[in-house]
């Protein structure tokens, strides 16, 4: 359940970043 949640997190963050530097670049 924790592994799922932090899996979760990290692919909202990754997607974030990726949305961030597109947005930017």
């Amino acid at each position: 359940m924790i592994f799922c949640i932090l899996r979760f997190m990290l692919y909202l963050v990754g997607s974030a970043f990726v949305f961030y530097s597109i947005y930017f670049v």
